[in-house]
């Protein structure tokens, strides 16, 4: 989606910077503020990374297992809702004890619905010393020369294409991957957004409320993600008055 979307973007519009935000990002700054940080910058793209092999801030062995083993969909089992809890548990605990007694095969349990799939770890890959493997987030910050080398890649490398199209979540390593290898692209190491993980790894960062409103603003970022209107919508209201008050003073 991101490939079909930029491919589109740079046949039809002219813009000089690409942010990715999703449903759950909300600005906390206003938007004039970003964009004079994004021009004034110096760098190509604003995003976190770090070598997919680590260190990194993922759980040990996370980036190999994404990013060296060839992924496959295994057919659904359409009424695993039906099995008893005790059972689901039971398959869950295997698939652990599984995944940590041996580096060969994987099982992942997609979120959302998604099939599951089965790793196999490759004997080659594309990685080495010159082309090293990076991880991070997929909100990108890119400006429009940083767009254009990925799909330049893209065009040029049709195998690597191929090649994380098999991996697991390749999103969250593709574009970096690419970016960082680049000669001369500055890619500043910074996610542009207020993210609280709490003090234990998780899939996903934490809802914010009105009471990290001082944490958020004092971040100094120009968006802050997750919040979600069903579960506290007035830090949003609280966040829309700090921002009419930031522009009219401006």
């Amino acid at each position: 989606m991101f490939l079909r979307s930029t491919s589109w973007m740079l046949d039809n519009l002219d813009f000089d910077w690409l942010a990715v935000i999703s449903g759950q990002d909300y600005p906390i700054q206003p938007l004039a503020a970003f964009e004079s940080r994004l021009a004034d910058s110096g760098q190509d793209a604003f995003q976190e990374f770090f070598p997919a092999l680590g260190p990194a801030p993922w759980p040990e062995g996370t980036g190999r297992r994404r990013y060296y083993f060839r992924y496959t969909k295994l057919p659904r089992f359409a009424h695993y809702y039906l099995l008893p809890d005790a059972l689901k548990r039971d398959l869950a605990q295997l698939k652990t004890w599984f995944n940590g007694a041996q580096s060969f095969v994987d099982i992942r349990s997609s979120p959302r619905g998604n099939a599951t799939r089965l790793g196999v770890r490759r004997i080659m890959t594309p990685f080495n010393e010159t082309f090293v493997c990076y991880g991070g987030g997929d909100w990108f910050n890119l400006n429009r020369k940083s767009v254009e080398i990925v799909h330049r890649f893209v065009q040029e490398h049709p195998r690597i294409v191929n090649y994380y199209r098999q991996t697991y979540i390749p999103n969250e390593s593709f574009v970096l991957t690419i970016l960082l290898n680049h000669p001369g692209t500055r890619v500043a190491n910074d996610l542009c957004r207020y993210v609280d993980w709490g003090n234990a790894p998780v899939a996903s960062p934490k809802i914010l409320r009105v009471d990290d409103l001082d944490a958020i603003l004092a971040s100094g970022q120009p968006f802050a993600r997750k919040f979600d209107a069903c579960i506290d919508s007035r830090v949003l209201d609280l966040l829309d008055a700090r921002i009419a008050e930031a522009t009219y003073r401006g």
